[in-house]
């Protein structure tokens, strides 16, 4: 996999990793944190792309980075999660059941969003008889408004990048730190300056999110 710039927005800060990946190993190989004009980001929401993103690209530069893949990460408290199992199916169908289901998991205007989802665990159960088992997915799935999408493709555009994607910081949280605690009951808090997220973590498995609109800010 070639290199790809990893970007956290909050209120304060952008976060900004150049990493690659391959295969199970990854290497970083630049990192640092920019300053967040005030009012530039409110919950997870850029509102100002063209400042940011000019003083983003200003950076890259100055750095000598010429990585132009990016993807994003933002810990918006508008994102709507849920747990989901769904039956064990090609891989390539997963994103066509979680759309087709998508208003029995959330009571909104779907239409009006962005649907992902990130795979917990695959699940196994032996039938009454114990001579078969099933499998279904243990999914954990995103709706995110179509205008913070939008909003980091303009960030991106404005830094001279190209959006490969956007996660949220929960999902990055537990996806780093599920090996390290496959036993016991784990809670991360994660404090940042308008806001806080909360992970808990039981034997492996994701067992609550959580995010606040309190942070260092108000304390």
């Amino acid at each position: 996999m070639a290199k790809i710039l990893s970007i956290e927005v909050e209120a304060s800060q952008v976060r900004v990793a150049e990493v690659e990946v391959r295969g199970k190993k990854g290497r970083i190989y630049n990192c640092f944190c920019i300053p967040a004009p005030q009012g530039a980001v409110e919950d997870g929401q850029i509102r100002d792309t063209k400042t940011l993103g000019e003083n983003l690209k200003a950076e890259l530069s100055q750095r000598k980075i010429k990585t132009k893949k990016v993807y994003f990460v933002t810990g918006s408290t508008r994102i709507a999660s849920r747990e989901v199992r769904i039956p064990f199916v090609k891989a390539n169908r997963i994103q066509s059941i979680v759309e087709a289901n998508a208003t029995d998991y959330f009571p909104i205007d779907v239409s009006k969003y962005v649907l992902s989802y990130s795979v917990i665990d695959v699940e196994s159960q032996r039938l009454e008889d114990g001579k078969e088992e099933t499998k279904q997915y243990h999914l954990m799935v995103y709706a995110a408004p179509k205008a913070i999408s939008a909003a980091y493709s303009e960030f991106a555009e404005n830094a001279g990048l190209t959006m490969t994607g956007i996660t949220y910081t929960g999902d990055s949280i537990y996806h780093s730190v599920k090996d390290e605690y496959a036993k016991g009951t784990h809670i991360l808090v994660k404090v940042e300056y308008t806001g806080t997220s909360i992970t808990v973590i039981r034997d492996g498995e994701l067992t609550l999110q959580r995010n606040i609109n309190y942070g260092v800010d108000s304390a």
